[in-house]
């Protein structure tokens, strides 16, 4: 079972806060009724907390340290597991915005890359380089303008998300199709991207793609 948002943000409130050892577990017991938007899985992680809390405080391992007070290991440690739960919700979220660039290109929408990518994305290709989002939105007007039915499709294979730092790397496998004067040409390869989350947002930052096969036509003789 995974957190969704609603549970990151109740662990998140727990974490930060430092008030006196009373005013800890009225907040938790208050947090833990009222987690409406969150799954079981962090209304229990709450109940276990609030149990463990409870036991260190009947034996006196709890005590103040200023104005607030030393969370135990084992708490500590449920927190940082929860955490680490949730990390899934980024690739949930980069699939999600993969999905929708490829859907704009099929639609030819290509200001709605404008969403989707930062303002310096760089793309790198056999055939296409460009740096910034106005020369991938026009790079790709040229394309459409020279192969009318062109598609493009990507299947991601990996995600890897590095949280402390806002960036992940995205691997997978894209198809391009379309049609020459001496027939149709499917051209395969591998790429690599780069997402930076900025504003809470993941945003296309950079994109390699390697052809690896073509089938089709005189476009896939040797360049």
């Amino acid at each position: 079972m995974r957190l969704v948002a609603a549970d990151v943000e109740v662990v998140q409130r727990i974490m930060d806060i430092s008030a006196t050892s009373d005013h800890f577990l009225e907040r938790l017991c208050r947090e833990r009724t009222q987690a409406r938007g969150g799954s079981l899985l962090v209304k229990d992680f709450l109940l276990g907390v609030q149990g463990d809390y409870t036991m260190k405080r009947r034996s006196d391992r709890i005590r103040r340290v200023g104005s607030g007070f030393a969370v135990t290991l084992a708490v500590i440690g449920q927190l940082s597991l929860a955490v680490a739960h949730a990390e899934p919700a980024s690739e949930a979220q980069i699939r999600d915005a993969r999905k929708r660039y490829d859907t704009a290109i099929a639609r030819r929408d290509f200001a709605a890359l404008s969403k989707l990518t930062t303002g310096d994305v760089q793309i790198t290709g056999a055939a296409l380089r460009s740096s910034g989002i106005a020369a991938l939105q026009e790079a790709l007007k040229r394309l459409v303008e020279k192969r009318a039915d062109v598609a493009l499709k990507c299947e991601v294979e990996a995600i890897e998300v590095n949280e402390a730092w806002n960036v992940a790397a995205e691997r997978g496998r894209w198809r391009e199709t379309w049609t020459e004067q001496d027939g149709a040409v499917d051209l395969c390869g591998s790429y690599l991207a780069m997402w930076k989350r900025i504003d809470g947002r993941w945003l296309l930052d950079a994109w390699l793609f390697v052809p690896k096969s073509c089938k089709g036509g005189s476009y896939c003789e040797g360049k």
